[in-house]
C-alpha cells in the first residue's frame, strides 16, 4: 500500500509538471528539446526553478532488481513509470550541480548543468498519449542517451578544474570529500536513469516476456574474455602492443570451464563488462609502462580468475606491474587523484582520474 500511495503521488506531481510546463514548453519561444534552451523570460525561469525545486524535494524511487525482472518488463508500464520518475532524478541532479559554489563557472559543469535541464524539461513535456507510443518515446530515450554521453566525461574534467581552483593537495579534508560526495551521487544518479531508460529499450519489440538488459543467467566468465579481448584489441590499435590476458574460469566443484561451465546469476552483463574493462585498462596500461621489451611483455601477464559456487561469483585481476605506490594509498579512490594521462585511445576519458 505503501508502494501504491507513492506511485500515485509520483503520478500526481509529474502530471502536474506536465500541465504547467506544456503551454510554453511547445511555443513558439521554446526552442525544440534537441536544440539550445534559448532564453527563458522571468516567469519562464521562474516557473522552471519551482518545478525543479518540486520534484528535487521528493524522494526517487527506489528499485530492486526483483523489480526490474518483474514489474519494469512491459513497455507501456516502464514508459510510465519513466515518464513520473525522470522529472525527479533530473531535478536531484540539477540540485547537486548547484549545490558546487563554482559551478557557474567552470564551463564543463556549465555543460552538464544544461543537459539535465533539458532532459528535464523533456520528461515533464511529455503527455501520456507520447509516452505509450513505442516509436515516439524509443526516438526520445535515444536522443537523451546521445546527448548526455558525453556528461560523465565532463565531470571528470570539471573534478581537475576544482582541485585546482581550490588548490586541493589533500583528499581527506572537508573540501575534496565534499566534492567526492557530490560527483559520486550524480553519476550514480547518471548510471540509475541510464539503466531504467536501456531497461526500456531492452524490452521493446521482443516476443514473449523479456527481463531486458538484465541476464539471468549472466556468464561472469564469458564477459571476462569478451572485455579481455576488447581491451587487447584497442591496446594494440593505440600502442601497437598489448600484454597477455589470460581468462579461467573454475566450477563449483573446482574444475576449469569455459564460458558457460560456471554457475549463472542474475546481473546486467553490460555493467559487468564495463567494470572488468576498466579494471583490465588499467592494468594493462601498468604492465606497458613497466615492460621494457617484449620479453618483458611476454612475462607479464594479466590473470582473470572466475570462480563460484552456487550463491556467489568472484572475479580476481591481478597483473606483475608493481602494484600501487604505497604513497598513493586510498587516494585513488578520489575523483581529484590524479595520474599520468592515458593515450590508450578509445579505453578511457584520458584525464588520469581515479577509480571511483
Amino acid at each position: 500500500s505503501s508502494n501504491s500511495s507513492q506511485c500515485s503521488m509520483l503520478r500526481h506531481a509529474a502530471a502536474s509538471i506536465a500541465r504547467r510546463y506544456r503551454s510554453w514548453l511547445h511555443g513558439p519561444r521554446c526552442y525544440a528539446f534537441l536544440g539550445s534552451l534559448g532564453s527563458l523570460d522571468a516567469e519562464q525561469d521562474g516557473w522552471l526553478r519551482t518545478e525543479i525545486a518540486r520534484c528535487s524535494a521528493i524522494k526517487p524511487s527506489p528499485v530492486s532488481l526483483d523489480s526490474w525482472m518483474n514489474d519494469l518488463v512491459i513497455p507501456n508500464q516502464i514508459s510510465e513509470f519513466l515518464r513520473n520518475e525522470m522529472p525527479i532524478r533530473y531535478a536531484e541532479r540539477i540540485r547537486l550541480i548547484e549545490t558546487i559554489p563554482e559551478w557557474k563557472r567552470i564551463p564543463e559543469l556549465r555543460r552538464v548543468h544544461r543537459i539535465q535541464t533539458i532532459g528535464f524539461k523533456t520528461f515533464c513535456a511529455m503527455t501520456e498519449d507520447e509516452s505509450q507510443s513505442i516509436p515516439h518515446f524509443t526516438k526520445v530515450l535515444k536522443e537523451i542517451l546521445y546527448r548526455s554521453r558525453k556528461a560523465k566525461g565532463l565531470l571528470m574534467q570539471a573534478a581537475m578544474r576544482l582541485r585546482q581552483y581550490r588548490g586541493i593537495t589533500t583528499f581527506s579534508d572537508d573540501s575534496a570529500m565534499s566534492i567526492n560526495k557530490t560527483l559520486d551521487d550524480l553519476l550514480l544518479n547518471r548510471l540509475g536513469c541510464n539503466m531504467l531508460m536501456a531497461q526500456y529499450l531492452g524490452c521493446i519489440g521482443k516476443a514473449g516476456r523479456s527481463t531486458g538488459i538484465i541476464n539471468s543467467q549472466c556468464d561472469a566468465v564469458e564477459i571476462c574474455q569478451k572485455a579481455a579481448d576488447e581491451v587487447t584489441r584497442r591496446c594494440v590499435q593505440s600502442q601497437g602492443k598489448s600484454p597477455i590476458m589470460l581468462v579461467t574460469g573454475y566450477t563449483p566443484a573446482g574444475e576449469q570451464s569455459t564460458a558457460g561451465g560456471a554457475p549463472g546469476f542474475s546481473y546486467i552483463p553490460g555493467l559487468l563488462m564495463h567494470m572488468v574493462r576498466e579494471l583490465l585498462k588499467n592494468s594493462c596500461e601498468a604492465t606497458l609502462l613497466q615492460a621494457n621489451s617484449e620479453s618483458d611483455l611476454k612475462s607479464m601477464p594479466i590473470n582473470v580468475i572466475v570462480c563460484a559456487d552456487r550463491r556467489h561469483v568472484v572475479i580476481r585481476i591481478t597483473d606483475r606491474a608493481r602494484g600501487i605506490p604505497r604513497h598513493v594509498g586510498s587516494q585513488i579512490w578520489s575523483y581529484l587523484y590524479t595520474g599520468r594521462p592515458t593515450y590508450m585511445a578509445g579505453l578511457s576519458f584520458g584525464y588520469g582520474i581515479g577509480l571511483p
